[in-house]
């Protein structure tokens, strides 16, 4: 019951022991963006022309405020 919480010298001990639960996140998004990028193209180069524009907002919106 003493070792429950957050112990900062076991931190990298625990990234050695369950390293893999580290790249699930990361697979999954690499894999979600692969499947829609080959499964619907229209919806992915749908996404990035909204980027695009979003980054074009931010961009005239930062040198507004200058």
């Amino acid at each position: 019951m003493e070792d429950i919480g957050f112990i900062p010298k076991n931190v990298l001990s625990d990234i050695k022991k369950y390293w893999w639960l580290i790249l699930i996140p990361v697979v999954s998004c690499i894999v979600s963006i692969s499947l829609s990028k080959f499964i619907l193209p229209e919806f992915y180069l749908y996404i990035l022309d909204k980027k695009r524009c979003y980054q074009l907002i931010n961009r005239s919106y930062r040198y507004l405020n200058y």
